[in-house]
């Protein structure tokens, strides 16, 4: 709380506001000058008292409700103007239709927390929707509606629809929370493309019909942690390659023996320059349909040890690069009874690496 002046002590108010009135009169430059000077003090405190405005509405909870329209104190707004500048906010979907390519990225410039809270059944697509907020470090998107009573036509807490380049480019985005259903079909690719600090990802349900997951963590440096704690199932042929492409820091995905990948065609690049890798069982993996194995696991340099003993190798028709440069592989459970096929590509496959191609003759 700021003191009121001691009028012996500091400033004598009275004298100050006389003398300064006096000197208006004697002097002609002054009182031209002293009518402006009042605007201009209004206009400053015109402005002061809009941003504390703005500052009240960063605090209050934002219901969208359809594009670009927001519920606010009962009223409706247009969020899509950047003016507001909305820094730590609490988003709750309300639409009850397909939300498409909404990008609020200038709406959330200088967003640092976005919790996320979704009641809705419908599709959401929500492509490109936060792409390129630099300052955002934390998201968590859940659902209050439990798993078990997301049947209903008018309330549901299941998602669907597009999480394609959702958060790409959000270079200081550090954890993401994920904890809703997901049962139609979503594209994940690109989702955290470039999210050079994140560091934890967290899927706390299953999520069912995934379309596409390639490039979706493509050059996130800094993660550590990622965990599926559901089931993670593919739905139709689809393209994984690059998924975890330069997580130069990631040394272990061990949910990944959750994954159901039975219709995957593509895994090139997936683990490519993961050089902090060093436990990886895909013991589980069905690659029964894939046909690009290339650069699959290429720089991981730490790693030691690969139990690829379930992958049917017999439709790969691009196996180069595969094991290149992995320079401590000791051990390789493979399948003996899956070949590739003749004429596969195979060049460089274990190049740079301590064991010989397990598949040559």
């Amino acid at each position: 709380m700021i003191e009121p002046f001691d009028t012996k002590e500091n400033l004598d108010t009275n004298n100050f506001i006389n003398e300064s009135i006096g000197t208006t009169k004697n002097n002609p430059y002054l009182k031209m000058i002293f009518p402006f000077s009042i605007i201009l003090i209004t206009i400053i405190l015109g402005i002061i008292i809009s941003i504390l405005s703005i500052s009240n509405f960063e605090k209050d909870k934002i219901e969208i409700i359809c594009q670009y329209i927001v519920k606010y104190k009962n009223e409706t707004v247009q969020l899509i103007s950047p003016e507001y500048n909305i820094s730590d906010a609490l988003i709750t979907f309300y639409y009850n239709n397909i939300l498409d390519n909404c990008n609020y990225s200038k709406t959330f410039e200088k967003a640092g927390i976005l919790e996320i809270k979704y009641i809705m059944n419908k599709k959401l697509n929500m492509e490109n929707m936060f792409k390129d907020i630099k300052n955002l470090i934390s998201i968590n998107i859940s659902s209050n509606i439990s798993p078990d009573n997301d049947n209903s036509d008018d309330v549901g807490g299941y998602l669907s629809g597009s999480f394609y380049n959702t958060f790409s480019g959000c270079e200081n985005l550090q954890s993401f929370y994920f904890k809703i259903n997901v049962k139609d079909q979503i594209d994940m690719s690109y989702m955290f493309s470039n999210c050079k600090n994140l560091r934890t990802v967290i899927f706390n349900n299953d999520i069912k019909n995934v379309t596409n997951t390639n490039y979706m963590f493509e050059n996130c440096k800094n993660l550590e942690l990622i965990e599926f704690n559901g089931n993670f199932t593919t739905s139709q042929y689809i393209d994984m390659s690059y998924m975890f492409y330069n997580n130069q820091k990631l040394s272990n995905v061990s949910s990944i023996k959750n994954f159901n990948n039975s219709k995957v065609t593509n895994m090139s690049h997936m683990f490519d320059n993961c050089e902090s890798l060093y436990d990886l069982d895909l013991s589980n993996f069905d690659t029964s349909l894939i046909t690009d194995m290339s650069y699959m696991f290429s720089n991981c340099i730490k790693i030691k040890s690969i139990d690829i003993s379930s992958f049917d190798i017999s439709n790969v028709n691009d196996m180069s690069y595969m094991f290149f440069n992995c320079i401590n592989l000791e051990i390789l459970n493979v399948n003996n009874n899956s070949k590739p096929k003749e004429g596969v590509n195979d060049d460089h496959a274990f190049e740079y690496c301590p064991i010989d191609n397990p598949w040559k003759n």
